[in-house]
């Protein structure tokens, strides 16, 4: 799932659990998620994979802030 490159509305906690439970895949969420508090979101929802793009353009730091704060879920 992805809700586009930089999304300024990211998929729902509610979608993703919704869809998680709907499959028997693993799931992968994208778009908008620009923090690691974001990443434990969609995490806890149930989103098996993370995709950050963009925005560790802009803040080269913030893959290590979201595999911490995924591995800490």
């Amino acid at each position: 799932m992805d809700g586009g490159s930089g999304a300024k509305n990211p998929i729902s906690e509610a979608m993703i659990a919704a869809v998680s439970k709907s499959v028997d895949t693993p799931l992968i969420v994208g778009g908008g998620i620009s923090d690691g508090k974001k990443a434990i979101v969609n995490c806890k929802a149930g989103a098996d994979i993370i995709v950050v793009g963009n925005a560790i353009e802009k803040e080269v730091n913030l893959i290590s802030e979201i595999a911490d704060a995924i591995h800490s879920c």
